[in-house]
């Protein structure tokens, strides 16, 4: 006889602060600067979109806990006027080492 089934309730890690779409693209920016063509990206805080937040441990477009996110951006119109198809990579949030 099988007994009651048990659901598993994934840990939730808050972090102290948090991280704003703000913190993601300084990031990507820094990035950027590595290659000679980053410069000519233009990308700003509206142009990335956190996907899958959760509204009971996350704030509004800031991530408020350990874990893997996905970040949608959407970089605008192309050298060609067309708009460029979204990006997506993913962002993992882990604990800041101690020194």
């Amino acid at each position: 006889m099988l007994g009651p089934e048990v659901l598993e309730v994934p840990t939730v890690t808050p972090i102290f602060g948090s991280v704003s779409r703000s913190d993601i693209l300084a990031l990507i920016k820094e990035t950027l600067l590595k290659d000679p063509q980053g410069s000519r990206v233009v990308l700003e805080a509206e142009s990335l979109e956190l996907v899958g937040l959760d509204p009971e441990h996350d704030g509004e477009n800031r991530i408020k806990r350990l874990g893997t996110f996905e970040v949608r951006i959407t970089p605008g119109a192309g050298t060609d006027g067309k708009n460029l198809e979204p990006v997506i990579r993913i962002l993992q949030v882990v604990p800041e080492e101690s020194s």
